[in-house]
């Protein structure tokens, strides 16, 4: 058991695993949601949205006092509530099917709209569209290849991915990472061995039958360790030694590095000079400063808590232990310059139970960006986070999820604040009595720099129920910044599936682009012309004066 808990030492060096609660959940936000979607996909059916939106603009924060352009700028903005984009996507037999439309209907005109569809298969493209009405366009990949100027070797290895069993590739490809893993676990195993020594070599101590202290809960074992930089130099100079005399791994790395140093002067000739310069880098790391890593276990020698105490200056520093019914867990990394000032920092902490969770994040970081010949100096960038999420019942008794969080963010220059952020989030998340999802979240944020405070507020919802042809719904997103002139822009999204019926496909007259003549082609695009000069009259006709009288300004 004792080599067990050596390697269990060496894997929290590198990853602590976050232990959740075991507990058995009743509601996942966003699970009805998919599930709906998928149902009405998977059934073949198309699954669409109509996307219509509203803009209220203080017209003259972007055109100024100009009675004229503000005319014009509210007559367009005018026309935005009368506007509608519409899309669908499906599942063929063999493929996928998309739509497309676009429509504008001011009220007490008769409107204009065109719209589209594809049917992508593995044979091919159809397209078909108002615009070329009675008829639609087929094409081959090949056809498509050809015209888009791939040559026919290319073509032909594009061409051949339709014949591939995927299945079967599949199969092999596992099969060979299960080899490489095996290989990679043969020529890693020394190492882990050295390590596994080095670590039972240190000071270990271990008891059993452990009551809970003022740090840590009970425990059936508790397991202390304690090093020093001195024994963390003495490691990693031991390996590598061990990797530069590495007859099986040596030659590939030598390779390796062969290609890369080349064309990178900053990469090691080969695999003693790496060896070299690591020895190097940790040649400066010494100290006899003890520090301990304490871990307990239960019955089952399942981890129960796992942490570091000591001052490491530099480095990563972790704690995983129960609070009560909850798991906690904190991570800190920190980098520290010779000189005692803190140039990084990251921190960590949740505590997390079946009904609960809290999250807290803070970060401080020295951030040089340079982009082109411009040089952007921000030394202090700093942003501090946090989140709440927790359940709650809904008036009707469903259950759902809450979730609080907060944002301040800060950049100074030259000891002053240049730029800062305050934003707060609050989202609902619940089932509906009916077997739907409802979704609810707002968004604050207020914005300062250049002694200018911009202010955002953005609210979201989407509210989606079963019916018996899949599923209808409603997405709405609003947002208001005042200080920019957008009192507010509205985006709505209907949503809905219906069956797809294939019949208006397949009584299109189809042509073929491979047997098609040019009269064929000419034919086509003089009809596609006249519908199009056709439904340009019909947009005019629909369009205010003012957006009339700018269009041919601009022409």
């Amino acid at each position: 058991m004792k080599k067990g808990f050596l390697g269990l030492i060496l894997a929290l060096c590198l990853a602590l695993p976050l232990l959740p609660a075991a507990a058995e959940e009743v509601y996942f936000p966003g699970e009805i949601t998919k599930s709906l979607f998928q149902s009405a996909f998977d059934a073949g059916k198309i699954i669409t949205g109509d996307l219509t939106m509203s803009l209220d603009l203080d017209s003259g924060a972007f055109v100024g006092d100009d009675e004229a352009s503000k005319a014009q700028l509210d007559a367009v903005v005018s026309l935005i509530k009368d506007a509608k984009l519409s899309f669908g996507v499906g599942k063929l037999q063999d493929g996928l099917r998309f739509e497309l439309g676009a429509s504008l209907s001011p009220e007490g005109t008769n409107g204009v709209s065109v719209s589209g569809a594809a049917d992508i298969t593995l044979d091919g493209i159809s397209l078909e569209s108002d615009i070329i009405s009675g008829s639609k366009i087929t094409a081959t990949w090949e056809t498509l290849l050809a015209l888009a100027g791939v040559d026919s070797q290319t073509s032909a290895m594009i061409l051949s991915l339709r014949d591939v069993d995927w299945d079967a590739a599949l199969a092999e490809a596992t099969a060979q990472l299960q080899t490489a893993m095996t290989t990679a676990a043969q020529l890693v195993t020394p190492y882990v061995q050295t390590a596994v020594d080095f670590a039972a070599a240190l000071p270990i101590q271990t008891e059993t039958g452990v009551a809970a202290d003022a740090t840590h809960p009970a425990a059936a074992t508790r397991i202390t360790v304690t090093f020093t930089k001195d024994d963390v130099r003495s490691l990693i100079t031991a390996l590598a030694d061990q990797l530069e005399q590495d007859e099986q791994v040596a030659p590939m790395l030598d390779a390796l590095l062969a290609q890369a140093a080349p064309s990178d002067d900053s990469v090691p000739a080969d695999t003693a000079a790496l060896c070299a310069a690591i020895r190097a880098e940790v040649e400066g790391l010494s100290g006899t400063e003890p520090y301990t890593l304490v871990m307990g276990m239960d019955e089952n020698d399942t981890l129960l808590f796992a942490e570091v105490t000591g001052t490491l200056g530099s480095g990563v520093y972790f704690a995983c232990y129960p609070v009560e019914d909850a798991q906690h867990v904190s991570l800190m990394l920190i980098s520290i310059e010779d000189d005692g000032t803190v140039e990084y920092s990251f921190s960590f902490s949740a505590s997390i139970t079946a009904d609960n969770a809290d999250l807290s994040v803070a970060q401080n970081a020295d951030i040089l960006m340079q982009m082109q010949a411009v040089v952007y100096d921000v030394p202090v960038f700093s942003m501090d986070y946090t989140i709440a999420c927790q359940p709650f019942t809904t008036d009707d008794a469903q259950p759902g999820y809450q979730v609080e969080g907060a944002m301040n963010m800060t950049a100074v220059e030259d000891d002053e604040t240049v730029m800062r952020e305050i934003m707060s989030l609050r989202s609902e998340q619940a089932r509906t009595a009916t077997g739907g999802e409802i979704s609810k979240a707002s968004i604050v944020a207020d914005v300062y720099a250049d002694d200018v405070q911009t202010s955002v507020v953005a609210t979201g919802s989407m509210n989606i129920e079963p019916t018996e042809d899949g599923f209808t719904g409603l997405y709405t997103i609003s947002e208001q910044m005042p200080e920019l002139g957008i009192r507010d822009l509205t985006f709505n999204v209907a949503l809905g599936a219906r069956e797809h019926d294939a019949s208006a496909s397949d009584a299109l007259a189809p042509l073929a682009l491979e047997s098609a003549t040019s009269e064929d082609v000419d034919a086509l695009a003089a009809q596609a012309t006249a519908t199009l000069q056709q439904k340009a009259i019909q947009l005019l006709a629909v369009l205010p004066q003012d957006v009339q009288q700018m269009i041919l300004n601009a022409e």
